[in-house]
């Protein structure tokens, strides 16, 4: 619990972070690579760094990007959020994303789609769920 009050300010940031590519890739439909590389660096320095995590989810992304629709940049701002979540939150916050994206999907009948909106609201919901067990 302790971690997490004092890691809230950092959680903050990268919901703003988020929420300003979730709105590039709305508008452009494509994420500036560069932001995420640097909120990797910062969450790295941070919080430090796991390689066998990093390694762990580069591979299930790579995995993941062959059978669907996941762009660079969608890889790179999962990539970035793993020194923050961890390598069991990476898989929550992937998951999330990728069930509400096709509920979206199925109920707008929309092929293309901008990804990181649902990866914002996977990682609310992931920060919702660590308050929820930091009190329980």
């Amino acid at each position: 619990m302790e971690n997490i009050k004092s890691n809230t300010m950092i959680f903050l940031i990268n919901c703003f972070y988020l929420i300003l590519l979730s709105l590039t890739d709305i508008a452009d439909r494509k994420v500036i690579n560069l932001i995420p590389i640097i909120f990797l660096i910062a969450n790295s320095y941070l919080l430090g760094f796991n390689t066998v995590e990093m390694l762990f989810a580069i591979i299930l992304l790579v995995l993941f990007s062959r059978f669907t629709k996941l762009g660079f940049g969608d890889i790179l701002i999962f990539i970035s959020l793993i020194p923050i979540s961890g390598i069991w939150g990476f898989i929550v916050i992937l998951g999330i994303s990728n069930y509400i994206s096709l509920f979206y999907v199925y109920f707008k009948k929309q092929k293309d789609i901008p990804f990181v909106p649902f990866i914002t609201i996977g990682y609310l919901i992931f920060l919702i769920i660590l308050r929820i067990n930091s009190i329980g």
